[in-house]
Parts: structure tokens; sequence; C-alpha cells
């Protein structure tokens, strides 16, 4: 069990250099070219297209701002594709990084939370806390981001206090599997990812 703190965070550019990330966690071992799984927020100014993650699985929520409509495309002459509108606190949408998306800002800039994993590798499942309680068995991993407000972990009768804005983690190597682990909080976000 680890808390990781904003100090800890990294800024980077992003994968197609059109803005920054700041990135929360990622795999041991892992680059922006090559990784398992990684976890960052980022700030969107400007309608434009997402970086290609072929192989990876998306997972993005909205921090803050109006919102943000994502068309996603498998070719280019495309010209219908999914699109999925994100415009309340939290709302999640999940697809697959290898489609050629592009965002379109509703409103002025927005901040969005991302976990990208590699699909071969991971399934991911996301969950937005919002003044509730949820309890998950623990998988390979888990992790939790207090948005606003502290959140609350406990496991095996043990609570422990996560500060707005940091990240916990929990392995399954380090604690007992299958364990009941309860989250709480005004705004949390979940994150389980369980080996293939």
């Amino acid at each position: 069990m680890r808390i990781i703190s904003p100090n800890e965070f990294k800024r980077l550019p992003w994968k197609n250099g059109k803005g920054e990330t700041i990135e929360l966690a990622i795999n041991d071992g892992g680059t922006m070219a090559d990784f398992d799984w990684r976890i960052s927020m980022a700030k969107v100014t400007e309608d434009g297209p997402f970086s290609d993650f072929s192989g990876y699985q998306r997972h993005l929520l909205l921090l803050d701002g109006i919102g943000i409509t994502l068309k996603h495309q498998h070719a280019a002459a495309d010209d219908h594709g999914e699109r999925q509108t994100l415009a309340t606190p939290l709302a999640i949408a999940e697809f697959d990084g290898g489609l050629m998306t592009s965002g379109t800002l509703m409103n002025g800039p927005i901040s969005d939370f991302n976990l990208i994993v590699n699909a071969a590798k991971y399934r991911a499942e996301v969950h937005a806390l919002q003044a509730n309680s949820l309890t998950l068995p623990l998988s390979q991993l888990l992790f939790a981001y207090a948005v606003t407000g502290n959140g609350e972990v406990t496991l095996s009768n043990n609570t422990i206090t996560l500060p707005q804005g940091h990240l916990l983690r929990l392995a399954a190597d380090e604690l007992a599997p299958n364990s009941p682990v309860n989250f709480s909080g005004e705004r949390v976000i979940i994150m389980s990812l369980t080996l293939l």
C-alpha cells in the first residue's frame, strides 16, 4: 500500500506534442512509448486529435470544465464514427487507443483524468464515486485518486485517509488477494487492474 503525493507526479509533453500531461504513476520500467499501465491528468485547451495509443485501452474522465465531445474513427475516410460526450463531473469514456480520436470542447478548456492500459496484458475497470462508497475485491492492482475532499480506504478493518490530490496504490502481491476494499469520499476515482 502506497500513497503517492503530488510532488512525485511528473510533467511530460503529450505523445503528439500538442500539450502537456501530468503523470501520476506508471508501471516499473514503463516509458511514454512502452508501458503496461499509466495514470495521468491533462488540460485540454483547444480542439484537436488525441495521441495514437494503438494496442492500449483508454479510460478518460472529465475533471473540470463544461465538457468535451470525443469522435472515434476507424479510418480517415470514416465520416460517421462514434461520439461520446463528457458533460458532467467524472463522466467516463472508454475507448480503443488505436482509433483516430479527436476532441471538441463544448465551451472552453477542460481538465481530464486518464488511465491507459496495455489491452493484451490488463483488463481495467474505472469507477467514479460522488459522495458515496464502493467495495471491491482486491485485484492485481487497485488505485484510488481523491479528486475533491479526502477519501477513505478501509482494508482488513484498517481505515486510512487519502488526502485530496493524492493517489493510492494497492497491490495484491503485498496483501491477501480478493480481500474486500472499501472506498468512500466526496469525489474519488477508483481503478481496478486485472492481469489477463
